[in-house]
């Protein structure tokens, strides 16, 4: 086990190599039929496929889930939560990009007969309608250039648009679930969805947000600052999405700034409407 994580972390240091590495795995992922500890098919990494990868999300997004009208995934990748969501029997909404991805999503989709069940754009989201480089493969894919030491010379285009060109008004009175792992672009996504959260009833948010972890040194923290202001701004308090829910009020934010040696213990963070209460 050792010498794998040795090799593991060998090859992330190399980008060219980590790539092909990637596009590798994914093949695989996708010739392998496989059933899922929920009672359904699904194909992705060995701890998706085993239901143990986010576990602590995961719980916590199934008792949101029972509380929601409409789901919405950005960043979907192979559909991890949006199968959840459709064995549920939930309206789902997706945003991926990556036609590696959906090809998986699609073959998670139609072996499970749910394609009528999902809304998908398969599109970035970002701040602005245009085209985006996406560099990097499979989960660790991002619109930020050399996120996570990822190789620039292997990018594609990205198809980029906003929720709110998207989705604007449409599930107004809807309560909302909103899902978003896109790598380093959460501040680009909230600052292009200001007609969905302006919505009444407040959508209620999971997001990956990265401190320092994957993100080039001369960003680092600031965009996770920034997106945490946007939302206590507009009236939400935010807990880390784990069983404890731990809120992180402006105090606990600045301790975590000044603790640049610490790694942040979770990267997802859940935004609810400061008039509800936490009981989940």
């Amino acid at each position: 086990m050792l010498k794998l994580n040795a090799l593991k972390k060998l090859v992330k240091k190399i980008p060219y190599v980590a790539h092909w590495a990637r596009v590798i795995i994914y093949h695989f992922i996708f010739v392998r039929k496989n059933m899922h500890p929920g009672g359904y098919f699904f194909s992705g990494t060995f701890l998706m496929e085993k239901g143990n990868f986010e576990a602590e999300e995961m719980e916590l997004f199934k008792k949101l889930l029972k509380k929601c009208d409409r789901f919405i995934n950005v960043g979907a990748n192979v559909g991890y939560y949006v199968c959840v969501a459709a064995k549920a029997g939930k309206p789902i909404t997706a945003f991926e990009p990556l036609q590696s991805n959906l090809k998986i999503l699609y073959k998670n989709l139609s072996m499970n007969e749910w394609l009528s069940k999902i809304e998908i754009f398969p599109i970035a989201i970002g701040s602005k309608i245009r085209l985006n480089k996406i560099y990097g493969f499979g989960t660790g894919a991002s619109l930020i250039k050399k996120w996570a030491n990822s190789d620039i010379y292997h990018y594609k285009y990205a198809p980029t648009s906003t929720l709110d060109s998207c989705i604007s008004q449409r599930f107004k009175n809807e309560k909302l679930l909103i899902i978003a792992d896109i790598e380093g672009f959460e501040l680009e996504m909230l600052m292009g969805a200001k007609k969905i959260l302006s919505l009444e009833p407040k959508p209620t948010w999971i997001i990956e947000i990265s401190f320092d972890e994957h993100m080039p040194e001369k960003i680092k923290y600031n965009k996770a600052i920034k997106c945490f202001q946007i939302l206590w701004n507009l009236g939400y308090k935010s807990y880390f999405a784990d069983t404890n829910l731990i809120e992180i009020n402006k105090n606990i934010l600045n301790r975590i700034i000044k603790n640049k040696s610490k790694k942040v213990p979770k990267n997802n963070f859940l935004f609810l409407d400061q008039k509800l209460s936490l009981k989940i």
